[in-house]
């Protein structure tokens, strides 16, 4: 999984798309400004989007090691019940 998530992303030493030892900077070099930012972006977000998935199937989601949701909520009992449940959703 890594591996293809690597490849998706044109990441080292998939990056043959590029080319950049042979062109300045691959198929890039055909736009510029508005267009060149589109694609730019669109990396960007394909990279979010696969440390998203990532995250959530193999990194445990929004669980933080070894702490259990009870402990969380009862660290955050200071701000009541609504604010300990939006404090630990947050952290």
């Amino acid at each position: 999984f890594l591996t293809c998530a690597i490849a998706e992303n044109k990441r080292a030493p998939f990056d043959m798309p590029e080319a950049e030892s042979e062109l300045v900077a691959g198929y890039f070099t055909e736009y510029s400004g508005l267009k060149f930012v589109m694609f730019w972006m669109g990396e960007f977000l394909e990279i979010v989007t696969i440390s998203g998935i990532v995250t959530t199937l193999f990194f445990g989601a929004w669980h933080l090691p070894f702490v259990s949701d009870a402990r969380l909520l009862e660290l955050f009992a200071f701000a009541g019940p609504n604010g300990a449940s939006l404090l630990a959703m947050l952290a």
